[in-house]
């Protein structure tokens, strides 16, 4: 949740960001009404997931791949990509570093 809501502070969101309509954020913004219904019509304008993408496995673990990898393109995509929010007092409490393990 923590990761969320650095994402969500960074970018600074007011409800009226939400692509909602005005008598739905006369709903959120009233002290009435039912607080899981506030929940899920905001929860449905977000996504329940991170973004981040993922390849397909390949069939045979074993044979892998068709093709072959280039370790400088996958480490400027692993530096870039993964380890934008997976490093050290970033969103994710997860954190990617250049071990070879990781």
């Amino acid at each position: 949740m923590e990761s969320v809501l650095a994402y969500y502070w960074t970018l600074q969101l007011k409800v009226c960001d939400l692509n909602i309509s005005d008598d739905e954020i006369k709903k959120l913004t009233s002290g009435s009404g039912n607080n899981s219904e506030k929940i899920e019509l905001i929860q449905s304008e977000f996504l329940q997931k991170s973004p981040a993408t993922f390849a397909e496995v390949p069939d045979s673990k074993i044979e892998g791949y068709a093709y072959k990898g280039d370790a400088v393109l996958g480490k400027a995509i692993y530096e870039l990509g993964c380890q934008h929010c997976h490093r050290p007092d970033r969103e994710s409490d997860v954190v990617f570093d250049n071990n070879n393990l990781t």
